[in-house]
């Protein structure tokens, strides 16, 4: 059952650090009084390390558009002064893409 199945509101979350994992993220938003589903955090097929993004699973889009309108591009609570970016996810092809450069980009180095 994914998401948009359960009636989540789904953001993806970019510009993350290495030390910001799921429990991070999902405390960050907590403690702003935002309720958190779910967070994965992507890693890359080859290291196993996390690539600098996730997807966050809100309660439903209203607190999603809510989350993307007033944090996107602020610094989350806890961390270092490092801002985080939010998108709706809209264009999974689009992420697909991404992914599979990301990857590629891991192999070449």
């Amino acid at each position: 059952m994914t998401a948009l199945d359960r009636g989540l509101g789904t953001l993806w979350m970019g510009d993350l650090e290495p030390y910001m994992d799921d429990v991070f993220i999902a405390e960050a938003f907590r403690s702003l009084g935002i309720e958190v589903h779910n967070v994965k955090i992507i890693r890359s097929k080859f290291t196993g390390f996390p690539v600098g993004y996730c997807f966050v699973d809100f309660a439903n889009e209203e607190t999603a558009r809510r989350c993307l309108s007033d944090f996107n591009g602020r610094t989350l609570p806890n961390s270092t002064p490092v801002s985080c970016a939010m998108s709706r996810i809209e264009n999974f092809t689009f992420l697909l893409e991404m992914a599979v450069l990301q990857n590629i980009a891991l192999l070449s180095i």
